[in-house]
Order: C-alpha cells, then structure tokens, then sequence
C-alpha cells in the first residue's frame, strides 16, 4: 500500500474516480460517506470541483479507500475444495482387499479407528458397481459373532436363511 500523505495525489484524478466509482456501484454520497469518513455534502460539492476546503486532504482520503478496496479484490481468494477422499498407503491396500472381495473372495477388514476403513469402503462403493458396504455394531466384538453374521447375511442372499444375526 502506498502512504498517500507521502506523495503527491492527483485530485482531478480522484475526482474522476469518485464520479466513476459512484456511478459504477450506485452508492449515494450518505453510504459512501460511511465508507470514507468524508461528510457526505462535503464529497458532493468536491465533486463538482466546488469544494473551498483542503482539496488534497479530501483527494488522500479517498485515495485511501480506493487503495482498501483494491486490497479488499486482491485478498477475495477462493477456498480449495476439501477432497471427499484422500487416498493414503492405507486406503491403497483396503481398495485391494475391496477388489479382491468384489470378486467373490469372502474378506474382512479390521483396524483401528481412524485410518479409512469406512471412507475408503464408501469411496469403493461410489466407484464400482453392484457393492453393498455393510457396517457392524460394536457388539460384534469377536469374530466368531462376526463370522456367524456374515453367514447369515451370505445365506440370506440366496434365500436360504439358516440363523439369524446376532
């Protein structure tokens, strides 16, 4: 930003601006008179080139919000859109095991929480044809109740239910 009581300020060229700014966006000398701190007879009758005060103070004050809102444009930024996933050395090998088992393999995934199993296997599923992502509760807290479920689950398919889940 450049210190406008540093250096000269053309006024006829902020008079020009203050003219064409206002034209531009339509605001009446009250609200631009919020915006710049100059009264709003005061910007009228500088407009006119009328003004008997300090032409050049009025000329810095309004090279000054000129100046904020060509700094106001540069910092209007766009934010970068969050990926919905994220693929890590982790996620990489569940999407081998997930091929593996779209191909008929039976397969079980387990770890800890928080490495990507449920993203990566809802990442699967947007990605690939005919998936069913099935989540268990944590009462299935072992994997013979586990296994027994699947059995379940696997039979119900064919329409011969032989257990129900526990």
């Amino acid at each position: 930003m450049i210190n406008p009581d540093a250096q000269p300020i053309d006024v006829d060229d902020m008079r020009d601006w203050l003219i064409e700014h206002r034209h531009s966006t339509g605001l009446s000398y009250n609200q631009l008179s919020k915006l710049t701190g100059i009264h709003a007879s005061t910007l009228s009758v500088f407009k006119g080139n009328n003004y008997k005060g300090d032409n050049d103070k009025i000329a810095r004050e309004l090279f000054r919000y000129r100046q904020s809102l060509s700094n106001q444009k540069k910092l209007t930024i766009t934010a970068p859109e969050v990926p919905t996933y994220f693929e890590t050395a982790t996620s990489k090998e569940l999407m081998t095991l997930l091929t593996t088992a779209h191909r008929g393999r039976l397969t079980f995934c387990a770890g800890g929480p928080g490495i990507g199993k449920t993203e990566t296997a809802k990442e699967y599923r947007e990605r690939a044809a005919q998936v069913w992502l099935v989540t268990v509760l944590p009462s299935m807290n072992s994997i013979n109740k586990l296994c027994m479920w699947d059995r379940a689950v696997l039979t119900c398919r064919w329409g011969q239910r032989v257990m129900s889940p526990i």
